[in-house]
């Protein structure tokens, strides 16, 4: 009787086995947890209704001063004039200090001066290796 009980589980599991090899990858397997809804999200159509949002829309508009990627504001016109003003004027936002001068001197002998050299003209040893034509400007 013991037998008989080991020889069928036993030959249920290969049949189970078999079974679960799909060539199918579309389909999806079984589900443990379905209830988390990890697997299988829900997520909410574009222009549809959203009840965690305050509007209760789910297309939000940007948070104002926003500034889409690739459209920094420079105020200066696309002219010789004005590089020449933005040269004068701009002045930047950050305080140098001499710790961040000897990190980014620290990290410029790291990751720019293989190519563009110590003193950035261009004369780092991969190009006078020659592992690159021209000359990193």
């Amino acid at each position: 009787m013991m037998k008989n009980i080991i020889k069928i589980v036993l030959s249920l599991f290969i049949v189970f086995s078999f079974l679960s090899c799909s060539k199918d990858k579309r389909t999806r397997k079984v589900q443990y947890m379905p209830d988390t809804d990890m697997y299988n999200p829900v997520p909410y159509e574009t222009y549809s209704f959203n009840p965690n949002a305050k509007d209760g829309l789910t297309s939000q508009k940007p948070v104002e001063g926003t500034i889409a990627r690739g459209q920094a504001p420079y105020d200066y016109p696309n002219t010789q004039s004005g590089y020449l003003l933005a040269k004068d004027s701009l002045v930047s936002p950050l305080k140098s200090t001499e710790k961040d001068l000897a990190k980014g001197k620290h990290l410029y002998k790291i990751y720019c001066s293989s190519c563009h050299g110590d003193k950035g003209d261009g004369q780092g040893v991969l190009v006078k290796r020659e592992k690159f034509l021209g000359i990193p400007n």
